[in-house]
């Protein structure tokens, strides 16, 4: 039987998507990553969340949201592992999205987008936050994060 390390999650986000575009070892193809936090409230007490979605997902990600957006995170589980300077061993587990539904409400006059994953890229230096982080809702990006990195 395979291992499963999967998470389902729903909250808002903390700062805005931190995206770049990477070059895959195994084929030099490059992809969008998009990294973000999202803090889920249980019990009037926060637990905050690093998420990292790639290709579509990455572009859909960095085109609509932004800080407060409200999200549902569909992913699996991934555990880093460095030492830092100091020779200590370090780990962070992170969300692997394969799934990013937007769901704060659209604002008045705005019209309701298509599928985010549809959505063309633009280049990273001609996207603006007051230009294209519309409030779309209930919109899902989904996408194979890459392997082989």
């Amino acid at each position: 039987m395979r291992d499963v390390a999967n998470a389902v999650i729903i909250g808002n986000l903390t700062r805005d998507p931190e995206v770049s575009l990477i070059t895959r070892k195994r084929d030099g193809e490059k992809v969008t990553v998009a990294k973000f936090s999202v803090a889920c409230n249980f019990d009037d007490e926060a637990s905050f969340f690093e998420v990292e979605a790639w290709g579509h997902t990455a572009d859909a990600v960095d085109r609509f949201l932004m800080k407060g957006k409200r999200v549902a995170v569909v992913g699996r589980l991934k555990q880093d592992r460095w030492e830092n300077k100091s020779g200590e061993k370090k780990s962070m587990v992170r969300i692997v999205a394969s799934e990013v539904q937007f769901l704060t409400p659209k604002q008045d006059g705005q019209e309701n987008g298509q599928a985010a994953s549809a959505q063309p890229a633009e280049p990273a230096d001609a996207r603006h936050a007051s230009d294209h982080r519309s409030g779309m809702d209930d919109v899902t990006a989904t996408d194979t994060p890459a392997q082989g990195w």
